[in-house]
């Protein structure tokens, strides 16, 4: 008997922006992060990214009315 009915399971790629932000852009995957950037920067030896630190893309307003903005 097949208990997994894989016929419905759906795979999003990493071609989905939110997905690819999740994956490589949270907290506790910066190894993940730069894995990927040494991969795709082609970085060798003592060139290669060892540590990062990823850092929460929303700006929050410095005064009770000011707006809120968000880059990346």
């Amino acid at each position: 008997m097949n208990i997994v009915d894989n016929s419905e399971v759906k795979y999003f790629g990493l071609t989905n922006d939110l997905l690819f932000k999740i994956v490589f852009g949270s907290k506790g995957n910066e190894k993940l992060l730069a894995f990927m950037l040494n991969a795709l920067l082609s970085l060798k030896g003592s060139q290669q990214i060892e540590e990062l630190e990823i850092l929460n893309p929303i700006n929050l307003p410095e005064w009770q009315n000011g707006k809120q903005s968000a880059y990346g």
